[in-house]
């Protein structure tokens, strides 16, 4: 099964360098690592830290490689609703979206660079000969180890849900980081233990979810800040400005 997300993570590298204008494409590859990370991080007590590190950290850089352009997808994508549910908020809309399409291309290229595509291609070269090296023990009690790590993880996600301060937003992004882990393992590990996972993935998906508007709300803020500051024409500066206060007044909502 790591094996198979492995490889899944290679076909939408190939993917991305088709047609890496494609968000969705984007956006799926950084899923498919982040997946594997979570899978490999449930296991991590079995295959030890040793292991778990030597694929988890090269996977993580690589990972790293796609974030800006992630983060330029949603913040386009949030500067769309409010062009559309605002269209009179400004004539300069135009320029906006055509400076963040110059700020998406420049971050494209930048992962095909030497380095970059060497670092992708290492990290998945690394992490399959880790895992075919490995070796895990068909006799060891699965369905126990699944059972009983989920429960835990699920508690503790839970716990940390009910008490986080939602203007804490470092502690936020953890927690949704948390949640997606463990609504990977109970996904792609329910074939080996004979409870029902189900509850454990909904509860997590609801958890990410809500936490995942928190995140982009933050993100989108502080991106349209940075453009802002940097826009030499005061009109395109001015929205940016506007479409921030907007972002703003959603964290204010959400938290």
């Amino acid at each position: 099964m790591l094996l198979e997300r492995l490889s899944i993570i290679e076909a939408r590298y190939v993917d991305y360098s088709n047609n890496p204008f494609d968000s969705d494409i984007a956006h799926d590859l950084r899923v498919s690592i982040r997946e594997l990370r979570g899978l490999l991080n449930f296991i991590k007590p079995i295959i030890g830290e040793e292991t778990y590190d030597t694929m988890n950290a090269p996977l993580r850089e690589a990972a790293q490689v796609f974030g800006p352009i992630r983060e330029l997808d949603v913040l386009t994508e949030f500067t769309e609703e409010v062009a559309l549910e605002q269209p009179d908020l400004s004539e300069y809309f135009y320029d906006a979206f055509n400076l963040l399409g110059k700020e998406r291309r420049k971050e494209m290229r930048r992962t095909f660079n030497v380095t970059n595509v060497e670092l992708v291609k290492d990290a998945l070269t690394i992490t399959k000969e880790t895992l075919e090296e490995l070796e895990l023990d068909k006799d060891f009690d699965w369905d126990k180890y699944v059972a009983k790590r989920l429960e835990k993880k699920n508690d503790k996600l839970q716990k940390a849900y009910e008490e986080v301060d939602l203007e804490d937003y470092e502690t936020v992004h953890d927690i949704r980081k948390d949640a997606k882990k463990n609504r990977y393992a109970a996904k792609y590990y329910k074939n080996i233990t004979s409870i029902k996972t189900k509850p454990y993935k909904k509860a997590a998906e609801a958890i990410q979810d809500e936490f995942g508007e928190v995140t982009d709300a933050h993100v989108n803020y502080d991106l349209l800040t940075d453009f802002a500051d940097q826009v030499e024409d005061k009109d395109v500066r001015e929205l940016f400005y506007q479409i921030r206060d907007i972002a703003q007044e959603k964290i204010i909502v959400i938290e």
